[in-house]
């Protein structure tokens, strides 16, 4: 299965979230039960200062289609525990 997003027109403010954490089901070793697993995903994300949707976009074009990087969002700690900085 896979997802198709269209984008028709900018938003004024563009929120991207990254999925950064993985579940598998797996079979438990006790019992043969389904057990979830879950873990952090650690690999570095590179994203650029500035992000142009100006190819992506299916409608009219008549403002700016160019959003720069605003803010970051970092989680410190795994699944249990942490905190965002």
């Amino acid at each position: 299965a896979y997802k198709k997003i269209s984008i028709w027109s900018t938003p004024d403010v563009l929120c991207v979230n990254f999925k950064r954490f993985s579940t598998t089901i797996g079979k438990s070793k006790v019992k043969g039960r389904a057990v979830a697993r879950r873990r952090k995903i650690d690999d570095p994300v590179d994203f650029p200062i500035s992000f142009d949707l100006g190819g992506m976009i299916k409608g009219s074009q008549d403002v700016s289609s160019t959003y720069d990087l605003f803010g970051v969002v970092y989680h410190m700690g795994d699944l249990g525990s942490g905190h965002y900085t």
